[in-house]
């Protein structure tokens, strides 16, 4: 049997309403070199007779629910393609997508990772936002970045696609932008740097972005290939927040001791400081005080006092039923703000 060009692993759990049309926007790739493995991560609703109908056009793993990053590690254990892409359930990729994407790797032959800019859709897939990892991720907004800050070469395509490439370490150290449906990644570089650390329940793809990319440079097409459905409630409580923030903050200092040797310890200091600035935050609101003021501390032990990190101090001493009701008074502030815009 030939070696396929790319082996396309999707964890699925729980996904039957959406499965469909992730497999068929994989079975409907132009490039016709391709393995799809599908790993049922214990799913107790009707994906795994979804998954069935598909017979041989794809590889089916099932396992006992163990979280997404152990459904694509077991997914990588098995692909037998030179590259590695991974498709959440409930995305979509655009029909040409790989086709693009090898179009980038014979341009940059030596790049590790290649991944492309992606459409925000709702669940019925109209799009929110076209083009949206600039809008999507804050790192742009913190630092004033554009893709070319971040990247040392840069090609125009015939058909007025941008491809760019280089070493993009230190830009993604102060902040992910990759998102991982629309990544592509070689096979090799996984087995040099690891797979995805399944202790981290959340921000699993951003560990792994930044332990290749201090080995590999990478290249990013400026083409939006992949829909990635925005679901309600979806990743959007505080305590869901709080998640997000301690696994970022436990990546970002796990990595700082290298980081330091590359990019200098005043730019890893900034970042620590932010990042449990940050998760201070975000537990405040979560209403768990005791647990902001640690890693308000944190945050201290890397830049000295500012008015935002007082604010928290102070506030962490007022009664966490308080601090509930203020947050529960934001949101609906902002739910009302966003209703009266929509209607203008």
């Amino acid at each position: 049997m030939n070696e396929p060009s790319v082996s396309v692993i999707i964890p699925a759990y729980n996904c039957g309403a959406f499965i469909r049309r992730a497999l068929d926007s994989v079975l409907a790739q132009s490039d016709e070199t391709v393995e799809v493995i599908v790993v049922d991560d214990g799913s107790t609703d009707d994906t795994p007779s979804i998954l069935g109908a598909y017979n041989s056009r794809i590889r089916l793993i099932q396992q006992s629910n163990q979280g997404v990053a152990m459904a694509r590690n077991r997914g990588i254990a098995v692909a037998r393609g030179r590259w590695l892409a991974f498709l959440d359930a409930d995305d979509v990729w655009h029909a040409n997508k790989i086709k693009n994407q090898l179009r980038a790797e014979s341009q940059f032959p030596d790049a590790g990772l290649i991944f492309t800019d992606f459409r925000l859709v709702d669940e019925e897939e109209c799009c929110l936002v076209d083009a949206a990892a600039k809008s999507y991720y804050g790192v742009f907004r913190r630092h004033d970045l554009e893709w070319s800050d971040i990247f040392g070469q840069m090609v125009t395509t015939s058909d007025d696609a941008v491809m760019y490439y280089g070493n993009c370490f230190k830009s993604l150290f102060l902040g992910n932008f990759i998102k991982t449906s629309t990544v592509m990644i070689r096979r090799d570089c996984i087995q040099n740097t690891g797979a995805f650390d399944a202790s981290l329940t959340t921000e699993e793809d951003y560990d792994l972005w930044l332990k290749v990319s201090l080995e590999q440079p990478m290249a990013y097409l400026n083409m939006p290939l992949v829909d990635v459905r925005r679901r309600p409630g979806q990743l959007t409580s505080l305590g869901n927040a709080a998640l997000v923030a301690e696994n970022s903050a436990r990546v970002v200092t796990r990595i700082a001791d290298v980081a330091g040797k590359r990019l200098g310890e005043s730019v890893v200091r900034q970042r620590l400081s932010v990042i449990y600035r940050h998760l201070a935050r975000v537990r405040l609101l979560a209403g768990n005080h005791a647990l902001a003021r640690q890693a308000a501390q944190q945050s201290l032990e890397f830049k000295n006092m500012d008015l935002a990190l007082f604010g928290i101090m102070v506030w962490s001493y007022f009664p966490e039923v308080l601090t509930r009701w203020l947050a529960d008074g934001f949101r609906a502030t902002r739910r009302l703000v966003s209703m009266a815009h929509g209607g203008s």
